[in-house]
This record gives structure tokens, sequence and C-alpha cells, in this order.
């Protein structure tokens, strides 16, 4: 996995897992600045796909087996690219970004490294997270506004738009179940909320307070096949708390370390 800073120009950290030790760091090209906002990986192609943070959205193409920088991708007009989701089997990914109106999504041929459409939404205006399911060919992104917009892949549209319900506001993690039709958002509220969306019909079923201290839920990875999510919060010290999704409720929760603070991203090897 690779982690990248948030100020800029970024750098992305190569950890060799087996050893768990830092093997090397690549920093990107001033032209990429500000900071990493978010990353998707293609690990059978070999590549990793690295936005920067602030101002207008540049995607860096990251070759893996020699962790180079390959090149860069501009999606102008479009600023502040920080949710990404990928669908490897068909070559795509899928980037949130801003225009200066509404919140847009582009897409991207990962063959050729090329924009090759960009779906305009409403009112949603900033795509906070992300997740795909490929088979039945929607992407979901979590917004600022504290609502959940369904975008099809096939015609690449905008579906429709859930809106959370009063409290839920500011969509700041997800995962997703494929397997059994479920996606999981979390809340940048004090406490976090997760709130349970059936994808079949787009809908809320329910939601889990969590509890004090356990706010600011930013990232969030799933081992659907045991049947637990994990999230973690933006908070000194972090706080990664695990979900018990046949349940649907709290789990356990790990207090880190003074200084291990604010959990942006998450990865998981179930």
């Amino acid at each position: 996995p690779n982690e990248g800073q948030n100020d800029g120009p970024g750098i992305v950290v190569k950890v060799n897992l087996s050893t768990f030790t830092r093997v090397a760091a690549l920093t990107f090209n001033e032209s990429d600045r500000p900071g990493i906002g978010c990353a998707v990986i293609d690990a059978s192609a070999g590549f990793a796909y690295f936005t920067n943070r602030f101002g207008a959205a540049i995607v860096v193409k990251v070759d893996l087996v020699n962790f180079t920088r390959v090149g860069a991708l501009s999606l102008r007009p479009f600023g502040n690219s920080i949710s990404a989701v990928i669908d490897p089997a068909n070559g795509f990914a899928y980037f949130g970004a801003v225009d200066p109106v509404t919140g847009v999504v582009v897409k991207v041929d990962l063959s050729n490294f090329t924009q090759v459409d960009t779906a305009v939404l409403n009112s949603e205006v900033l795509f906070l997270c992300g997740v795909i399911d490929p088979a039945a060919g929607f992407a979901y992104f979590g917004t600022d506004s504290g609502s959940v917009v369904q975008v099809q892949l096939s015609n690449f549209g905008r579906v429709g738009t859930l809106t959370l319900n009063p409290g839920e506001n500011i969509v700041l993690g997800s995962c997703i179940d494929q397997s059994n039709g479920f996606a999981y958002f979390g809340t940048g509220t004090s406490p976090g909320i997760i709130v349970k969306v059936r994808l079949a019909n787009f809908t809320r079923i329910g939601a889990l307070t969590l509890g004090e201290g356990q706010n600011l839920l930013c990232s969030a990875v799933i081992d659907a096949e045991n049947g637990f999510a994990y999230f973690g919060t933006l908070t000194r010290p972090g706080i990664v708390v695990k979900v018990n999704l046949p349940k649907f409720g709290f789990e356990a929760a790990l207090t880190l370390n003074a200084q291990e603070d604010m959990l942006e991203c998450a990865v998981i090897d179930p």
C-alpha cells in the first residue's frame, strides 16, 4: 500500500508488509501539488493513481513495479478531487471533483490514461468518499451535504440522490458489501453515525450512533466474509471502531497511542 501526505508536493511511501518496514518514497513534481487527496490501485496491472488535494484536479499515475511517476492527467477545468473509485476489470477509474457550480464525476480510461466522460450532477458539490459495484453497474459518492449520489456506469449519468436523516451530515467514509447488497456510510458528526443503505432499491434502512469521542468517521474498510467493518476517526488520538455487520451493532473500539491522530485513510487484507 502507498500512503500520501496532505501538504505538497505529495509523497507516496512504499511499505513492505511482510516486515512492516519503509522501503522507499516517491516525491511528486511541483506541478502535481498540493498534497494527495485520494488514491486507487490496479494491482493486477501494476499501477496506482493519486489525485492532488486542492486546486485544479490532477491524477498522477505511478508504476508500482519500479515505483516511478509515469505521468499526470489534468482533469481541467475541475478541482478538489478527494474521492475516487476504480473498476480494474473494465479499465476505468472515476474521480469526484468540483466545478464552480456543482459536483462532477470524471471517468478516466486507464488503458490510455485519458479523460473520456464527465457526469455533471445537481446541487451536490463536494464528494468526500465513494464506493463502486461494477457487477451491478453503479458507483455511489458521499457528499458534504449529507447525501449519497448514485451514478450509473453504463450511460454515465446520475440516477438519484439519497438524502440522509437530519443530523447525519457530511458523509466522510464509506465501504461496500457487494455480495450482500449493502453499503455503509460514516458521517462527519460528533458522535459519528454509520448509515446502512440497501443497494437494490437505494434506501436507508438503519443507522448506528457511536459512543462519546468516536467522531468524524473519515476512513472505512470492510471484511464482509467475516461480517465486520472498521471505521477510523478524525480525532486525537485516532480511534478504530469495529462494527458487527449481521447485527449492525457496535463490537469494539481501539484507541491508538498519542500522536497517532486523524485516521484519514485505511486499507485491509482480510
